[in-house]
């Protein structure tokens, strides 16, 4: 009886599962993810106020209506609050979480010790989360502590990285 052959493995894919071994870079990959759901959620959310609210950001998004009347709505709902808010949300999550994408990722690579990272990762993942809780509910001053708490996790992570990296110059 013939043995089945083993199933072939990419070099990227053993590559990704050597990484994933780690438990830092594991927990990094993780909370990539979790922010990035974060993320498309609040776009999503963007897309469904302005479709509930009839309130589009371009004229041409009125698609039923004539030209003028088009004007006429854009002028009257283009700058609703809770469009306004939703949308700052998710500027906001493109200026850190971009961000954090990188320095997560260095950080990551500079082999922390594995209490120290996931303690700094998850740190930064529950504030952002808590963070888009408390802009979406309009909650000062939780909203600028989740803030702070983000920053300080990341600041954290650069010092790591910039000491690590400074012991090889």
């Amino acid at each position: 009886m013939a043995q089945a052959a083993a199933p072939v493995v990419s070099p990227v894919t053993a590559t990704f599962q050597t990484f994933l071994s780690d438990p830092v870079f594991a927990t990094y990959v993780l909370c990539v993810v979790i922010l990035t759901v974060k993320m498309l959620v609040v776009s999503f959310n963007v897309t469904r106020l302005r479709l509930s609210l009839k309130a589009f950001k371009y004229e041409e998004d009125y698609v039923k209506a004539p030209k003028e009347k088009a004007k006429e709505l854009l002028t009257k709902t283009a700058n609703h609050p809770r469009i306004t808010r939703a949308y700052g949300l998710h500027t906001n999550d493109m200026e850190n979480i971009y961000v954090f994408y990188t320095i997560g990722l260095l950080f990551a690579l500079t082999s922390p010790s594995v209490f120290y990272a996931k303690a700094l990762l998850w740190t930064y993942t529950g504030a952002r989360v808590l963070h888009t809780v408390f802009y979406l509910a309009s909650v000062q001053p939780w909203r600028a502590v989740s803030y702070l708490v983000h920053v300080v996790a990341q600041v954290l992570m650069l010092v790591h990285i910039g000491s690590t990296v400074l012991t090889y110059l």
